[in-house]
């Protein structure tokens, strides 16, 4: 069986706004709200019942505004660090842009990725 998804970002420019929206949902779907620091713009919750998926809702790293395609992300767990390695290779020899090398994201404080 497969591992579930990491985690699942989404982002805001306008995090009470976005918090009003989710919050409810979430809590209606069994999720809860997992400690975060509000102070760096993060909103993390978590399923009741599981460590993972993490639903994130932060702004978009590279600063600007969210629109389609700036600020969500989802992230599929791999069972080996060398797993991450081959798909990021066959992604960029498929012709995908991206980093020069698969790098561990750090997201609500976590080091995801390794």
């Amino acid at each position: 069986m497969s591992p579930p998804p990491s985690h699942i970002v989404l982002g805001t420019t306008d995090m009470a706004r976005a918090e009003g929206f989710h919050a409810p949902l979430l809590t209606m779907l069994g999720w809860r709200r997992r400690p975060s620091d509000t102070t760096l713009g993060k909103l993390v919750w978590q399923p009741a019942t599981a460590a993972r998926p993490l639903f994130v809702v932060m702004p978009p790293f590279d600063g600007a505004g969210h629109r389609v395609g700036n600020g969500a992300m989802v992230a599929l767990n791999a069972p080996h660090r060398a797993t991450v390695d081959a798909i990021h290779a066959l992604a960029i020899t498929s012709g995908k842009a991206g980093r020069s090398a698969a790098t561990p994201t750090t997201v609500a404080g976590l080091q995801l990725g390794q």
